[in-house]
């Protein structure tokens, strides 16, 4: 098949439903079926060396699939420099840490504007996505009351019958 007939356009989905079986990729556009989601969190920073603690879980509701993305973290408090190792942030589908998301030592992104994925992250029903902050054994970052961490993940869901083709 040529690398024309592979090139998906936005003319291809408008108005269309993914029941169609010439657009067999809701994880590229969202269809009529979709549902977009804003997951907030927030927390007290955690003690030094408490391990992966979790700012906010998403658990994907059963008869639907999704796609991830973008995301967002941000630290309030005194101490933290960029990318000093003091604070990690990392995102887990079920347990397992897609491919640069398993460590970030930099904040990212605004509730007003999430930091986008380079590559949409799909996940499925039942799955659980976590955002985890963890705070390293001789950390300089201020913890405790008055120290917080927010996050969020945004994307959306569609229904699975939305994919079923013939």
């Amino acid at each position: 098949m040529s690398a024309s007939k592979l090139m998906l356009t936005r003319e291809m989905f408008t108005g269309r439903k993914f029941a169609e079986p010439d657009v067999p990729y809701p994880w590229l556009m969202a269809c009529a079926d979709a549902e977009p989601f804003d997951q907030p969190g927030s927390l007290v920073v955690p003690a030094p060396d408490s391990g992966d603690t979790a700012i906010l879980e998403f658990r994907c509701p059963v008869g639907f699939q999704g796609v991830l993305l973008g995301h967002q973290h941000q630290y309030f408090g005194s101490g933290f420099i960029q990318g000093s190792g003091d604070l990690y942030w990392r995102i887990s589908i079920d347990g397992n840490f897609p491919r640069s998301l398993g460590s970030m030592p930099f904040e990212m992104g605004s509730l007003e504007r999430p930091r986008p994925l380079y590559a949409p992250i799909r996940f499925s029903e039942s799955q659980v996505i976590t955002y985890f902050i963890a705070v390293p054994l001789g950390s300089s970052v201020a913890t405790g009351a008055g120290n917080y961490t927010i996050a969020a993940l945004s994307g959306y869901l569609w229904p699975m019958e939305s994919r079923r083709q013939g």
